[in-house]
């Protein structure tokens, strides 16, 4: 999910969401703490990759938020793509996107216990658009 925990993919995660199409944030917190404690319990720190201004072009926060996304002169999305993979970068100037990110990560550390982060794709947050 790139940004976007509201909408991680039961079938990239077999194993692990076997809650239906639509887990809830519960069932999502549940299933992220039993991971890192999983990961702690063998000797390990739990880490975990994020892209907080980074959101898939398909996800619900996409669908939910389309002001968040930084778009051209012409109104289209700007192309954050890499590694083949087109996603939209998250307008770091919008204070709703910034709040959307400190949520992410804290949520990451505090609820799901997560000891290091390592915070990707951020070129994702500054790229040319949205009139600045």
């Amino acid at each position: 999910a790139w940004g976007d925990w509201g909408s991680l993919k039961p079938d990239a995660f077999p194993t692990a969401f076997r809650l239906g199409p639509k887990p809830t944030d519960r069932e999502v917190d549940s299933c992220m703490q039993g991971l890192a404690r999983s990961i702690r319990s063998n000797g390990m720190k739990p880490g975990l990759w994020v892209a907080p201004f980074a959101a898939d072009k398909h996800s619900e926060l996409v669908k939910a938020n389309p002001e968040w996304i930084i778009r051209d002169a012409s109104g289209r999305p700007a192309n954050s793509s890499n590694c083949g993979k087109f996603f939209y970068g998250l307008d770091a100037t919008n204070p709703h996107v910034r709040e959307h990110a400190f949520n992410i990560l804290r949520r990451a550390t505090t609820v799901w216990g997560f000891e290091c982060l390592k915070l990707d794709f951020l070129y994702a947050a500054v790229l040319k658009g949205n009139g600045k």
